[in-house]
């Protein structure tokens, strides 16, 4: 259920690379050791016009959020985001010091699907 907002800062869209999300899916599922086939990514760019801050070019920042059913405790949270960090380093040419990751709470409670909270729907496919 894991879904990945990716922002890329300081290009425009046309210049994001080929089959970007697809890439961006499979360094998740191997950093996080999840099934690709459960990883939603959404990637969008941030053109110099829409995005400001005190950054050379090429070294402008990557935001990407998190959104997980469960959070890993933090050792293992540790190693899974510079995994993660340092494969979107390379898939996108920047400095993994530019990956800036948010991780955001547990979301089974939080995060819904057509009006249904996931923990509501995970049970209705528990029940008979």
């Amino acid at each position: 259920m894991p879904i990945v907002r990716v922002e890329v800062c300081g290009v425009e869209e046309k210049d994001l690379p080929e089959k970007l999300a697809e890439k961006i899916q499979d360094a998740f599922a191997e950093s996080f050791a999840s099934s690709k086939r459960h990883v939603d990514v959404r990637v969008a760019a941030a053109p110099p016009s829409r995005f400001a801050g005190l950054y050379e070019p090429n070294d402008e920042p990557v935001w990407v959020d998190i959104l997980m059913r469960e959070m890993p405790g933090l050792a293992e949270r540790r190693g899974k985001v510079l995994a993660f960090s340092e494969a979107l380093s390379k898939i996108l040419g920047r400095d993994a010091g530019a990956i800036v990751l948010h991780l955001h709470a547990a979301q089974k409670d939080r995060l819904s699907f057509g009006g249904k909270l996931l923990t509501d729907l995970e049970k209705s496919k528990k029940s008979p």
